[in-house]
């Protein structure tokens, strides 16, 4: 079982998937929180990543993510998604967002 929240799995992705650096605000815009939310996230997702990976500030550019292990980091993101494949939605916004997923999909 992961140690992340669905969020901080999304900020986590967010890194994984982009080459470039990522401000606090632009994510927190992508969310639809606030950046200091951000921030405290970042700091709880390098706690779980520690061994295989950080996510770093950089002084007017933003965060970027810094891997140590890749073996790790693949094996820790295997995980993430075989969990998300078996996650049951528990709020009916949570559901309906799944349901339109899986339209969208087919």
């Amino acid at each position: 079982m992961s140690l992340l929240t669905k969020r901080q799995q999304r900020i986590l992705m967010f890194f994984v998937e982009s080459s470039d650096f990522l401000t606090s605000k632009k994510l927190a815009l992508l969310l639809n929180i606030g950046s200091k939310t951000i921030r405290n996230e970042i700091k709880n997702i390098n706690t779980v990543i520690l061994d295989f990976a950080c996510i770093n500030p950089v002084y007017g550019k933003g965060y970027t993510i810094q891997v140590l292990d890749q073996q790790k980091m693949n094996e820790f993101l295997n995980q993430l998604h075989i969990e998300d494949a078996n996650y049951i939605p528990a709020t009916p916004l949570e559901r309906a967002y799944y349901i339109l997923g899986l339209m969208l999909k087919r």
